[in-house]
């Protein structure tokens, strides 16, 4: 049993990882078959696996097709999107400020925007941050799509960092400004992720 455990745990980190890095794309097709020959398991891990991710809502289950990568809708975008802002601006209501990170200017726009929200969202909540890393794992094509559809992101972000150094209702304004204009673009931005999912020239 213990075994079995430790596959399934094997497993589900490196599908996760998989669908977190684009390896395994959007709408894909998962064959269970095919993933255990590949990572060396049985079905049933593969299966338990599987079912973890389809709680997590990596994944999605269709009867009579089987497994896919999920790929939200429009509307479950903006939804996705509002409740990122709720779970921010919950998370804020603790914010001291303090000097933020160095170099931020210097990093990509992505990983950038991370350290902020890190730097926001300290971690000291237990339910509060496994429900920020839920939706930021869901989010994580979404963010990626964020640059190519998106105007004026370094001004928006020289904003949110500007008000991490002002007040906590600055902040907490900002915030919602933040993801206001996400949740009003969720539709551009899910067609621009939605490119990135389609097959590859010669596969």
């Amino acid at each position: 049993m213990a075994g079995e455990l430790g596959v399934t745990e094997r497993v589900y980190a490196t599908l996760r990882e998989a669908i977190l890095n684009g390896s395994l794309r959007a709408r894909e097709h998962l064959d269970i078959e095919a993933i255990a020959a590949r990572l060396k398991a049985s079905a049933t891990p593969v299966r338990h696996a599987l079912a973890i991710l389809t709680v997590e809502r990596l994944v999605k289950v269709t009867p009579g097709k089987g497994y896919s990568v999920a790929f939200w809708s429009e509307r479950e975008l903006a939804v996705l999107y509002l409740w990122r802002g709720q779970l921010a601006v919950l998370a804020s209501a603790a914010y001291e400020v303090r000097p933020l990170p160095s170099n931020l200017n210097k990093r990509p726009y992505v990983e950038a925007l991370a350290a902020v929200f890190t730097h926001i969202e300290d971690g000291r909540h237990t339910e509060l941050s496994r429900a920020i890393a839920a939706a930021d794992a869901r989010l994580t094509l979404a963010r990626a799509a964020e640059p190519e559809v998106l105007d004026r992101l370094n001004t928006h972000l020289r904003d949110l960092i500007a008000a991490t150094q002002q007040s906590r209702a600055k902040l907490q304004a900002a915030l919602r400004r933040h993801f206001k204009v996400r949740v009003r673009e969720a539709a551009r931005i899910r067609a621009r992720a939605g490119l990135a999912a389609l097959p590859r020239n010669g596969e």
